[in-house]
């Protein structure tokens, strides 16, 4: 048999055989036992309790960006334009205006529906 020399870490010479497998280092992370379980267990779930408590508060919020927008876009819409006295605010409104309109008019186009979804021929000579 061949044999393979290594180094340690007090640079003396071993003499390990190939076909021999080195040692193998002990798994550091046991499980736990007893109440060590249960408390692993109630960290785990508060840790899953509080990761749903962010995506719901997560969406709370971003219903109520949503709603702000709305309610500032709303706001510019019902601007008369007529009354306002200076050339450039009423050209930076009426352009806010045609912005909300074509963003209203795009949602509402909404590509995903079952009508914009294309459908292959239904005659199929192949």
């Amino acid at each position: 048999m061949s044999e393979s020399i290594y180094v340690d870490d007090d640079s003396q010479y071993e003499s390990i055989l190939e076909t021999q497998a080195p040692p193998q280092i002990s798994n550091l992370r046991r499980r736990p036992v007893g109440h060590k379980k249960a408390k692993e267990l109630k960290r785990k779930a508060v840790v899953k309790e509080s990761s749903q408590d962010d995506k719901e508060l997560k969406e709370i919020m971003r219903s109520y960006k949503d709603c702000m927008i709305e309610n500032k876009d709303l706001k510019v819409m019902f601007k008369e334009t007529a009354t306002i006295q200076t050339p450039a605010k009423r050209r930076w409104v009426q352009q806010k205006q045609a912005d909300i309109i074509e963003k209203s008019s795009s949602r509402l186009l909404n590509f995903e529906d079952e009508v914009y979804r294309l459908q292959p021929p239904e005659d199929d000579d192949f």
